[in-house]
């Protein structure tokens, strides 16, 4: 791959390649590559998320000169992307900073995190795209879900070699009752206000640098979602007090929505109902399941985990989460 990456950075770049790194972050391959003078960031998507990469590579031109996104370099032939036998290749500026994962984002880049996604979804708002998570995208999508919980619990009761075969049959299975519970929520998904964003704002995708988010990266995948699901969902998985999925600092949350409403203001009543439109799509969804019982890499069974412990601490505290943020904005 190293060879196929110096060939094609020196083909369509001029980019000389002293040095490949590979790094391993999210599905798609990812690199640093140096020459003598800087440094790149490669990304190398699969061929068949060529028309997602498309959507992509236009909101960030869109966003270029208003928002903290990454320099995306030109070829030769000023193309924003090569195509491949190996996949999309895509070259960007590499932003010198750190990268803090899910849950150990500190307090203070926490409440800038949220200015910032009100600041995005403000300028974004003369920009249209694909609509996602609405009441007929969640409609199907929960259909489609419930039926892959039933084959998952299928294919771990019939397995004697899978790891942690308990733990997972009972998250299953208490997935499946959350799924019931949450049942009533879905015409929700028709109150709320819809517009485009990252789609999957946290804090792994903000490099920091001097206590400041100086870019924010990997727009993969960018929709027209709900605004509140976007804040709700940002804030669960990098607040630290949201760690092990048991918790939520609510003082610490209503900081976020006012940091984020102070950028862009939603009003109460879609407020009230993000908690219940987020258990309402995590309560459903099987990732991390089905990617661990296909390679029992334990990093998608902590993350199925979390996410099954975080939408059972939503559930229980609904009337908790809505009463604080009545109080907010009744101050």
């Amino acid at each position: 791959m190293n060879d196929f990456i110096r060939f094609t950075l020196s083909e369509y770049y001029e980019i000389y390649a002293s040095d490949i790194k590979k790094l391993n972050m999210g599905h798609n391959e990812c690199y640093i590559v140096s020459d003598e003078l800087n440094k790149y960031f490669i990304k190398v998507l699969p061929l068949d998320e060529e028309k997602k990469l498309q959507n992509e590579m236009a909101y960030i031109s869109f966003l270029s000169s208003k928002f903290c996104v990454p320099t995306i370099y030109m070829t030769k032939e000023k193309n924003r992307y090569i195509k491949t036998n190996h996949g999309l290749l895509l070259v960007e500026k590499y932003e010198n900073g750190v990268v803090y994962d899910y849950n150990e984002c500190p307090s203070t880049i926490l409440i800038e995190s949220a200015y910032l996604l009100g600041n995005l979804h403000m300028i974004s708002k003369s920009y249209s795209g694909n609509r996602v998570i609405d009441y007929c995208w969640m409609t199907s999508y929960r259909e489609k879900e419930i039926e892959e919980i039933h084959n998952l619990l299928e294919k771990v009761s019939y397995s004697e070699s899978i790891i942690s075969k308990k733990k997972i049959k009972e998250e299953l299975e208490l997935k499946l009752q959350m799924v019931t519970d949450t049942t009533q929520y879905l015409p929700l998904f028709k109150n709320v206000s819809y517009g485009m964003s990252h789609g999957d704002y946290c804090c792994p995708q903000w490099i920091v640098d001097n206590d400041n988010i100086n870019c924010v990266i990997d727009f993969t995948n960018c929709a027209e979602i709900p605004y509140v699901w976007e804040v709700f969902r940002s804030y669960l998985q990098s607040s630290q007090s949201c760690n092990d999925g048991s918790f939520i600092d609510l003082n610490e949350l209503l900081a976020y929505i006012n940091a984020y409403n102070s950028k862009n203001k939603i009003d109460l009543s879609e407020w009230l109902i993000m908690p219940y439109i987020y258990v309402c799509w995590l309560s459903v969804s099987t990732y991390g399941y089905k990617q661990f019982l296909s390679n029992q890499n334990h990093t998608y069974l902590k993350i199925a985990s979390w996410r099954t412990n975080i939408c059972q601490t939503v559930l229980h505290n609904l009337n908790e989460i809505e009463n604080a943020i009545k109080e907010l904005f009744y101050e």
